[in-house]
């Protein structure tokens, strides 16, 4: 297996479940130049880990696919007020849109799966890839996901999953200073297409040059589709927690005539509300 996995990506560290049975289908990996990770639990559905970033020692949670439910509901009462992610193929749907062609979608079907993303308060990573990223060539399905916590955006500012064809490989991309890098790479970015674009007016029958102007201009397009995406990242991670504020403000108001007028440690002098005494 260690020969298998540096084929596919050279000088990283590796982690399964093959050891847990007929069932353990699991292979994580990570870069040990950038991160350390120590394993927390491991069965034959999951892998759950905490990472530790090596150039800032900021540690988060990562926790691999998983298809029983009761057991990844229990993991956010240990990582409280922490940053966490859980990856893979949940073998679960959650709207009617991921299931192309195949029987109708029901209710009980994506039930469980909703009910989970709500209690662990989880949104899900932009991605790119295809979306129905497994099939049996009849039937597509999106069955492979990112979700992350709140908590997570104020660690990375960037995040995006990249999912490969028919549920082989999920690979994560996030960073701590992209907004910062992002500029940087915009200004070059232009600055590098410019001075193309002169060189081209001045002889635009080179046809190197337009193959360069082409390059330099996708590359510069590239980079701003990059960065409204991170805007749109921040942006709802803002909105989820200004949403939840507004939600907190909006019950305050609806109880506040139901408060008590006096109330003291051993007793309540009067609970009804304020337009019952009005009457």
């Amino acid at each position: 297996m260690e020969l298998v996995a540096n084929r596919m990506v050279r000088h990283w560290n590796w982690e399964n479940n093959f050891d847990m049975g007929g069932n353990g289908r699991i292979l994580l990996a990570w870069k040990p130049s950038h991160y350390s990770l120590t394993i927390l639990d491991k069965t034959d559905q999951m892998i759950h880990n905490q990472a530790t970033r090596l150039s800032n020692n900021s540690t988060f949670f990562i926790t691999v696919r998983q298809s029983l439910w009761d057991d990844l509901v229990q993991l956010p009462k240990g990582i409280t007020d922490a940053t966490w992610c859980i990856l893979e193929d949940f073998n679960a749907i959650l709207t009617s849109a991921d299931r192309i062609v195949g029987i109708m979608v029901l209710d009980t079907e994506v039930r469980d799966f909703a009910a989970y993303i709500d209690t662990c308060e989880l949104s899900e990573v932009r991605y790119v890839g295809p979306y129905n990223s497994w099939t049996n060539k009849t039937i597509w399905s999106q069955l492979d996901r990112v979700l992350i916590n709140h908590d997570w955006h104020g660690t990375f500012d960037y995040t995006q999953a990249e999912y490969k064809t028919n549920g082989c490989l999920i690979i994560l991309l996030c960073s701590l200073a992209f907004q910062t890098d992002l500029n940087a790479q915009q200004g070059i970015a232009i600055e590098r297409l410019n001075h193309i674009q002169q060189q081209f007016y001045a002889d635009p029958s080179s046809y190197e040059l337009i193959k360069q102007e082409a390059n330099c201009r996708a590359y510069y397009i590239n980079i701003l589709f990059s960065t409204l995406s991170l805007i749109k990242q921040q942006c709802k991670a803002d909105y989820i927690n200004l949403g939840m504020t507004a939600l907190g403000f909006s019950l305050l108001k609806q109880n506040k005539e139901n408060l008590p007028l006096i109330s003291t440690p051993s007793m309540i002098i009067h609970d009804l509300p304020l337009r019952d005494l009005r009457q």
